[in-house]
């Protein structure tokens, strides 16, 4: 046998003998989350935090990890390894994962709104250089099943709050226009200046950075500028 078969021989040999140990490897590391949650923050990186030392925030037990050299941290735990653990643990429990900007929840696969399990990511900065983070930690909040239940239904009524907050702004907006180019009157702001006068569909505006500073434009051309929290002025208003 040439050296060139031997080789190959020997390759193919070292192939079928890792092929056969990757499938029982991966169920062992399946297996070996099927543990408690306890166990697993206890395998999990970190130290343990009292959570008399901490704010509330209705978390079961509290894990920091500390910013080094050769670790880094995120807001989904993805370097810590914690993301991919989770999950494992998560399946091992009939679960279904769910990946979260700044954590994971896992609920009942056969009931979605059963809660089994969840965490949550906040990191602290307390050094940086040019915008990277040299020194600080992560503390990651585990929750159970109801302490999770909270938090999840805490997150969705500020991302609904959040979502009416934008959908005002929103109209406000659209509001804004229809009276700019409806019902112009001397004195409102404009993206093109102060309204002077205005003869529709022609408004003067004033802009004392232009030259000449006082120009008529388009009444269609007119945009509000940026809007508070609260709408001040509507259609209605203006029609009074």
């Amino acid at each position: 046998m040439t050296p060139a078969r031997t080789l190959a021989l020997f390759a193919a040999i070292a192939l079928e003998a890792t092929c056969a140990c990757a499938a029982p490897a991966a169920e062992q590391n399946i297996a070996a989350q099927s543990i408690s949650l306890d166990e697993f923050i206890d395998k999990s990186l970190g130290e343990e935090v009292p959570l008399s030392k901490i704010p509330e925030r209705g978390a079961y037990r509290v894990r920091q990890v500390e910013k080094t050299i050769w670790r880094m941290i995120d807001r989904k735990g993805y370097y810590m390894g914690l993301g991919r653990d989770f999950h494992a643990w998560c399946t091992a429990h009939a679960g279904t994962w769910q990946e979260l900007e700044a954590g994971a929840n896992c609920a009942d696969a056969s009931n979605p709104d059963t809660w089994i399990a969840g965490y949550r990511i906040v990191i602290k900065r307390t050094g940086s250089y040019e915008g990277q983070m040299t020194a600080g930690y992560a503390r990651i909040f585990f929750m159970r099943g109801d302490e999770l239940k909270v938090v999840v239904d805490r997150e969705r009524a500020e991302e609904q709050a959040l979502a009416a907050q934008q959908a005002n702004r929103k109209q406000c907006y659209e509001d804004m226009v229809t009276v700019l180019r409806t019902h112009p009157k001397p004195g409102m702001q404009t993206n093109l200046g102060m309204i002077v006068d205005a003869r529709l569909p022609l408004v003067q505006v004033q802009d004392l950075r232009a030259n000449p500073p006082l120009r008529w434009v388009e009444a269609t051309q007119l945009k509000p500028l940026p809007v508070s929290e609260r709408c001040p002025v509507t259609p209605q208003d203006a029609g009074r």
